[in-house]
């Protein structure tokens, strides 16, 4: 009889557990925000950008173009003169920028510059997005880190592909960290846009994708195993309710199994005519420096 009840008391006490999570799910990381922890650490991003800013902008134009600069900085003022370009081994994100920024700004070092410089400054704000997942503090820490590194102050004044293939790595991170998280509508076109823009970027771009794939295929690994085992687990607890309907009223199980399973994935599919729309508009778009160059998607 005391192991009879005792086993009433645990399922009980499971029951009431699971009905908790869920009903304080839905808001579970709300609370867990920089805003209500650090009240100034939207300031200090905005800081920290522009101290990026003011660091990757500074006598930009000063140092001479080294070759690889000039091949790219060529290929997209003969584009703009209408004249036949060479741009085999030109990173297409840069050309079709620098096209635009040649015939707003002039064609000179400093706007040639400008899109790495841009970018690398952008690049200090986007931890601000992984916060969730890196911590109030670690977030503002990695948005530092990539404000003094002298490595990305270096890829943010030389006029090459490594800092856009960084902020895309960064963009498709957040978007489908987000998409697996909690659904966001807009995390489908983030990452999609982070996908293009690191693949436009520069051949770097397929080094981070194996990164991708090798983590994606890891974790699909574990949370296969976690979910078997979970599943197995919320099974027989719903199985003992069920055995003592006598106890619990007639609706305890199916609560049960449909709060315990709202704890798992909801199985929502990925929006992938969305995802595949936008990253076809903006590769065709780029990668042909906006039509003028057709055979720039042989770069991909």
């Amino acid at each position: 009889m005391a192991k009879h009840s005792q086993a009433e008391t645990t399922v009980h006490s499971c029951l009431h557990l699971l009905n908790c999570a869920v009903a304080t799910g839905e808001g579970r990381h709300r609370w867990l925000t920089v805003e209500r922890a650090l009240p100034a650490a939207p300031w200090l991003y905005l800081d920290l950008g522009l101290l990026a800013l003011v660091l990757r902008l500074y006598a930009l134009g000063r140092r001479p173009m080294q070759p690889q600069e000039a091949c790219e900085a060529l290929a997209a003022w003969q584009l703009l003169q209408s004249q036949p370009a060479e741009t085999s081994g030109c990173s297409p994100l840069l050309l079709s920028a620098n096209l635009v920024l040649f015939a707003l700004l002039g064609a000179n070092d400093v706007s040639a510059r400008l899109l790495p410089a841009l970018l690398g400054t952008s690049l200090v704000l986007l931890p601000y997005g992984l916060r969730r997942w890196l911590g109030c503090e670690g977030a503002l820490l990695a948005a530092a880190l990539l404000t003094l590194s002298p490595l990305a102050l270096f890829n943010g004044r030389y006029l090459s592909g490594a800092t856009g293939v960084a902020m895309g790595a960064l963009l498709l991170l957040i978007g489908l960290a987000h998409s697996a998280e909690d659904r966001r509508p807009w995390s489908a076109s983030l990452a999609a846009g982070g996908l293009a823009m690191m693949l436009l970027a520069g051949p770097g771009a397929y080094t981070m994708l194996i990164i991708f794939a090798s983590f994606g295929l890891l974790l699909g690994l574990l949370n296969h195993l976690r979910g078997a085992e979970g599943r197995e687990r919320l099974s027989r607890v719903a199985c003992s309710v069920e055995r003592r309907a006598s106890v619990f009223p007639a609706c305890a199980d199916r609560r049960l199994t449909m709060h315990a399973f709202r704890l798992w994935p909801t199985g929502r599919l990925w929006p992938t005519g969305r995802f595949t729309a936008l990253f076809a508009l903006i590769t065709g778009l780029v990668a042909t420096a906006f039509l003028l160059n057709p055979s720039g998607l042989q770069a991909l």
